[in-house]
């Protein structure tokens, strides 16, 4: 079987991840930081890698620590707004990247 491309893998990572699954979490982040079958989103990737980190992870606190010197303080507080939003519903909440814009500004067209 051909391995899945990067697309279909960011399919099955954001669905497992919104279940709370830690991997999935830390491996959603991660595409979100590359850009990698999705759209680059390092505030998106930090709120997945968090949630991970949340549950005492150790790959997602190191993937975290790493990570978070590379967002601005306004990105760096847009995801902790969507982590307290995620884990306040206890549903699972689907991170709408159009919402959610780098540098806290939205971006140009």
């Amino acid at each position: 079987a051909a391995l899945p491309d990067a697309k279909e893998a960011a399919s099955w990572f954001q669905r497992a991840a919104e279940q709370g699954h830690a991997e999935a979490q830390v491996s959603l982040g991660m595409l979100y930081a590359l850009g990698k079958g999705v759209e680059k989103n390092l505030v998106l990737a930090h709120q997945w890698v968090s949630l991970a980190a949340a549950q005492d992870y150790a790959e997602a606190k190191a993937a975290l620590a790493g990570l978070g010197g590379k967002l601005t303080p306004v990105e760096l507080e847009q995801s902790a707004e969507l982590v307290k939003n995620w884990n306040v519903s206890g549903d699972a909440v689907v991170s709408d990247p159009e919402k959610v814009k780098e540098g806290g500004a939205p971006k140009a067209e």
